[in-house]
């Protein structure tokens, strides 16, 4: 699809910093990630799981309700 990381973050609602995150491998995506990134590309969030390499024992972190 050719977008940046910039023009993923608007498009999709997530983070810049959170993506540069997901590529690099430093963070877990939770669903509501996948499914925002999903949309985005026109696709089933299944298959976007299939083209995450997420290593072994990475877990998403939990974010406090306030």
């Amino acid at each position: 699809m050719g977008l940046t990381q910039v023009e993923l973050g608007a498009k999709s609602g997530v983070d810049t910093r959170t993506i540069q995150r997901i590529e690099s491998g430093e963070f877990a995506v939770g669903l509501h990630i996948v499914f925002a990134l999903a949309q985005v590309f026109k696709m089933n969030p299944y298959e976007l799981l299939l083209h995450i390499d997420m290593p072994a024992g990475k877990v998403a972190p939990v974010k406090k309700k306030k």
